[in-house]
C-alpha cells in the first residue's frame, strides 16, 4: 500500500485560510459568535501541535513510568474539565469525578481491554496506552458530565418526588432510583447513536486514522469495533460510579436529601488562569465585533465552553431552594401528656442544616398528639406548617430538634427509614411522578410491608366514589383532585402510626372532602394518630373535635400577636359524634400564641 501522505505546516495553513473565511462571513452576517469560532480554531491549532510535539518525546522514550504519568496528567485533566462544564457543583464533586475516571480506565481500559483483548508485549507500549485512554477519556467526560448536570437537575426540580418516596422509608438510593434510571438512559444517547451510523453515515476517527496510515481496511475496523466497546463500556462504569458518588454525597446519614449542598458559585478564575491568552484574545475580538464599546473587553460570553458564564451561574442560582421562614409555634396544656403514644417534638430553634449560624426554620416549638387525636395546624402561607411537618417526619437534613420521640422512642435511636415507615409524611407533588398510583402502590406495599395495600386502597376508592381504573392511569392524565385523593388512598393503606397531611383536601369539593374526614376518622378510631395543616377554619373545627387546633404565626408577626380563645369552642366528647373513642385528657389542649 501507499505511504501516508504527509502534510506540512503550508498545506496546513491553506485550510486556516477557509476557517478565516467562514469567521469572516459570520462576522459580516452578524451572527455573534465569529469569536468563539476563531478563539475555538486557534485552540485547536496550538492544543493539538502541543500534543504532537509531546508525544513524539513520549512515544520515542517509551519509559513506562512517563507513560503512565501522561495517563495520570490525562486523568487529572479530564477530572478538572468535567468539574468546570457543570451547571451546579457539591464539596467533593472534583474528587469523585477522579475517582470514577481512575476506576473507569483501571477497571475497562487497563484490565479489560489491555489485559484480556490486546495482550501487548511489553504490556506498557505508549502508542497504545496514551491514545486508547485518551479515547476513552474524551468521550466519557461527555457522558459524565451530563449525568452529573441531569442528575443534579433532577434533584432540585424533583425534591418533591425523592421525598414522597422516602416518606414511604424508601432509603437514599431506592427513591433516587427512578431518577437515576432516567440520567442513565439519556448520558449513555450520544454513545449508542454513534455506535448506531458508525460504518453507514460515517467512518469514525480511529478506522479513519488506521487506513490512512496503510493498515488493511478489515483490521483497521476490527480496531474500531473494539475501541467502541470500550468506550461504552468506560462512559457507562464512570457515569454510574459518578451518580452512585454522588446520591452519597446529596444524603445525611438518616438519608435525607440535602439539595443545599448544591452550589453555583463562579468557577471561571481557575480555568481563566490555566487560559489567560485565549481569554484576553477572546475578549479582544468581541470588543471588535462590538465596535470598540468601553467595557465590551471584559464581557463573559456564554458560547465560551471553557469559562462557566456569569449567565448560566445566575440561571442555576434558582437550583437551590430559598430558606424557610422562621416561624413559632406556642402551645399551652392543662397538664403534660404521659401516654407512651404521644408523637413529641420540642426544640427551642432548629436551624437550616444544622449550622450553627443558619437560618431559623423552627423556633420555641413545643408539640405533642396521642393516639386516637388530630392536631390541626392553621396559620398564613409561608409561615412554616409545611416544615413543622417535614421536621415530624425527620425530612430536613442534618436538623436535630431536643426531642423528637414516637410511643416513648426517639427518632435518633432508629433508622430514618424506619422511622419514616411509622410517621407517614403525604403531599402531593408538585409535577407528576413517574408511573402510576398501582407503582406507587407496590412500592409502599414493599416497604410497609403490607401486601394487601392495593386492595385495600382500591375499597377506600369505592367508599369515594371513585373508578378504580384511575389506578392503573399515569400521573399525569390525572386532576389534582384525583391525584391528591390517590395518594391518601395509599397513605391510609399503608398502616403507618401517624399521618403527617399537607393541605389533604386543598383541591376537593365538599363531598369528597367529607369522605376524606370520614375515613380520617377511622383511622383515629384504630389509634392512629394524625397532624393536619389546612387552610380551612371549618375543617379545623371539624377535626379540632378529635384533638386540638394550633395556629402557627411567622416568627417577625409573633411578637405583634394578641394571646386568643382555642379555635374548638368545646371538648370533642360533648358533640354528637359516632363511634368515637374518648382520647386521653392530655390531648386537650388550650392554644395560644405568646410573645417570644
Amino acid at each position: 500500500m501507499a505511504e501516508l501522505m504527509e502534510l506540512g505546516p503550508d498545506r496546513v495553513s491553506i485550510m486556516c485560510g477557509f476557517v478565516l473565511l467562514v469567521v469572516t462571513a459570520i462576522f459580516a452576517a452578524k451572527l455573534e459568535f465569529a469569536d468563539v469560532l476563531l478563539v475555538a480554531a486557534l485552540r485547536c491549532l496550538a492544543q493539538l501541535a502541543l500534543l504532537g510535539l509531546v508525544l513524539e518525546e513520549v512515544f520515542a522514550l517509551d519509559e513506562p513510568t512517563l507513560v503512565f504519568g501522561y495517563i495520570v496528567c490525562m486523568i487529572l485533566l479530564a477530572s478538572r474539565e468535567g468539574f468546570a462544564r457543570t451547571k451546579v457543583y457539591y464539596r467533593g464533586m472534583l474528587l469523585n469525578m477522579l475517582l470514577a475516571f481512575l476506576v473507569s480506565i483501571a477497571s475497562v481500559g487497563l484490565l479489560g481491554g489491555f489485559v484480556l483483548v490486546l495482550r501487548p508485549d511489553p504490556f506498557i507500549q505508549a502508542r497504545y496506552l496514551i491514545p486508547i485512554c485518551g479515547m476513552m477519556l474524551g468521550n466519557g467526560l461527555t457522558g459524565l458530565t451530563l449525568a452529573t448536570d441531569l442528575f443534579t437537575a433532577h434533584l432540585t426540580e424533583k425534591t418533591d418526588h425523592v421525598e414522597a418516596l422516602l416518606a414511604y422509608g424508601a432509603g437514599p438510593w431506592l427513591a433516587m432510583r427512578p431518577g437515576i434510571r432516567s440520567v442513565l438512559k439519556r448520558s449513555m444517547l450520544p454513545t449508542i447513536n454513534q455506535m448506531s451510523v458508525a460504518g453507514l453515515v460515517s467512518i469514525p476517527g480511529m478506522m479513519t486514522g488506521q487506513v490512512l496510515g496503510g493498515s488493511p481496511p478489515l483490521q483497521a475496523a476490527l480496531y474500531q469495533v473494539f475501541i467502541f466497546y470500550l468506550i461504552t463500556t468506560g462512559t457507562f462504569a464512570s457515569s454510574s460510579l459518578m451518580l452512585f458518588l454522588s446520591a452519597r454525597a446529596l444524603t445525611d446519614r438518616r438519608g435525607r436529601l440535602v439539595v443545599a449542598k448544591l452550589r453555583t458559585e463562579q468557577r471561571i478564575k481557575i480555568a481563566e488562569a490555566v487560559l489567560v491568552p485565549f481569554i484576553k484574545l477572546k475578549n479582544y475580538v468581541s470588543w471588535r465585533c462590538c465596535g470598540g464599546k468601553a467595557g465590551t473587553p471584559d464581557k463573559k460570553l456564554k458560547h465560551d465552553p471553557a469559562v462557566k458564564a456569569d449567565t448560566d451561574v445566575a440561571g442555576a442560582e434558582a437550583a437551590r431552594p430559598p430558606p424557610s421562614p422562621q416561624c413559632l409555634v406556642q402551645l399551652q396544656r392543662e397538664q403534660a401528656p404521659d401516654s407512651p403514644g404521644t408523637l413529641r417534638f420540642r426544640t427551642a430553634a432548629l436551624r437550616e442544616g444544622g449550622r450553627e449560624r443558619g437560618p431559623v426554620l423552627l423556633r420555641d416549638v413545643d408539640f405533642s398528639v396521642c393516639n386516637g387525636c388530630v392536631a390541626t395546624l392553621l396559620g398564613p402561607s409561608g409561615c412554616g406548617k409545611s416544615t413543622l411537618l417535614r421536621a415530624l417526619a425527620d425530612l430536613l437534613p442534618n436538623a436535630s430538634p431536643e426531642e423528637l420521640s414516637l410511643e416513648g422512642k426517639p427518632a435518633s435511636g432508629m433508622r430514618g427509614r424506619s422511622w419514616r415507615q411509622k410517621v407517614r409524611y403525604v403531599a402531593v407533588p408538585k409535577a407528576p411522578m413517574e408511573g402510576s398510583a398501582r407503582d406507587l402502590a407496590a412500592q409502599a406495599a414493599r416497604l410497609a410491608g403490607v401486601p394487601n395495600l392495593q386492595r385495600t386502597a382500591e375499597g377506600l376508592m369505592l367508599d369515594w366514589g371513585m373508578d378504580p381504573q384511575l389506578f392503573t392511569k399515569p400521573w399525569n392524565q390525572l386532576s389534582t383532585g384525583q391525584t391528591q385523593r390517590l395518594f391518601l388512598c395509599i397513605a391510609l393503606a399503608s398502616n403507618p402510626s401517624v399521618l403527617l397531611l399537607d393541605e389533604p383536601t386543598s383541591a376537593l369539593d365538599d363531598t369528597a372532602t367529607a369522605h376524606v374526614e370520614a375515613s380520617l376518622r377511622s383511622f383515629l378510631q384504630r389509634g392512629g394518630t394524625a397532624v393536619v395543616v389546612t387552610h380551612s377554619r371549618a375543617q379545623a373545627d371539624r377535626l379540632g373535635r378529635f384533638g386540638g387546633v394550633w395556629e402557627v404565626k411567622p416568627a417577625e408577626d409573633a411578637g405583634e400577636a394578641e394571646p386568643f380563645e382555642p379555635v374548638v369552642p368545646q371538648r370533642w366528647w360533648e358533640g354528637q359524634l359516632q363511634n368515637s373513642l374518648k382520647p386521653p385528657p392530655a390531648c386537650i389542649p388550650r392554644c395560644s400564641a405568646q410573645q417570644l
